[in-house]
């Protein structure tokens, strides 16, 4: 995505903020405070703050104004304001790619309710960490539209309310399901043919695309049967099939 069409989108949505909970230094502040993410292409504070400096003498002052104003300014509003716009535009064939992920930190001593994680950019190493869960919404025939990422979930098993990971993706699976009213498409990649999550989409009546590997076999109503490695999948047992074709590169 071109530079200037990235800054257009970045003051569009600084500019929808409403006045109610964002008046001028506060729009201004989460303009930059955005501006460093993308730029440092990263979420650490200090990378962001490290990207806003001209040099080391910048640093401090920054460092120390840029937290100051995280402590004032609600960005909370602002996250669901945008979250909100992109559920509204998401139509019957809009992708919705769903990815559990996680965030290790293995230094980390005194953060609350620390869990252990598989790292999965460390060989899924386990470390003391958090889970993640987060969708991420793309049109697939409007190719000029970069993806738009709209939820995005924190959680450990070590917090009081927690059941099972399971639980945790069956319900973040409902809340955009019920967000989107159905519309879309969900994909999800690696772990998502547990039959646990199947059972729920077929219960949902969602539109879902998962990578199946030969353990499951999908019958009429809907239900998963463990298979083990007896047989692969047939086509008559899907209620759909698709055709994949390959296509020659133009010269």
């Amino acid at each position: 995505m071109k530079s200037v069409a990235i800054v257009d989108r970045l003051n569009c949505f600084v500019n929808s903020l409403p006045i109610k909970f964002y008046h001028r230094p506060a729009k201004k502040f989460v303009r930059e405070f955005i501006a460093g993410m993308m730029i440092s292409k990263s979420t650490l504070l200090t990378n962001i703050v490290r990207s806003l400096s001209g040099d080391n003498k910048d640093f401090k002052p920054n460092y120390k104004r840029i937290t100051r104003r995280l402590g004032e300014v609600d960005l909370t509003v602002a996250y669901e304001g945008q979250q909100r716009r992109v559920f509204e535009e998401i139509t019957d064939d809009t992708v919705i790619a769903i990815d559990p992920g996680d965030i290790a930190k293995p230094y980390s001593k005194v953060l609350e309710c620390l869990a252990k994680v598989a790292d999965g950019s460390d060989d899924h190493r386990i470390k003391p960490g958090y889970s993640l869960l987060g969708a991420v919404a793309v049109n697939p025939k409007r190719q000029d539209k970069p993806p738009q990422p709209s939820v995005l979930e924190l959680y450990t098993s070590e917090s009081g309310g927690f059941v099972s990971e399971n639980t945790m993706i069956k319900d973040f699976i409902s809340e955009i399901h019920a967000r989107t009213k159905g519309r879309g498409i969900h994909v999800i990649d690696r772990g998502g043919d547990r039959g646990v999550l199947l059972k729920h989409y077929f219960e949902l009546g969602q539109k879902f695309i998962i990578r199946l590997k030969d353990r499951y076999l999908i019958g009429e109503d809907g239900l998963t049967i463990p298979m083990g490695k007896r047989r692969q999948i047939e086509r008559k047992d899907l209620e759909y099939s698709a055709t994949i074709q390959r296509v020659s590169a133009p010269p």
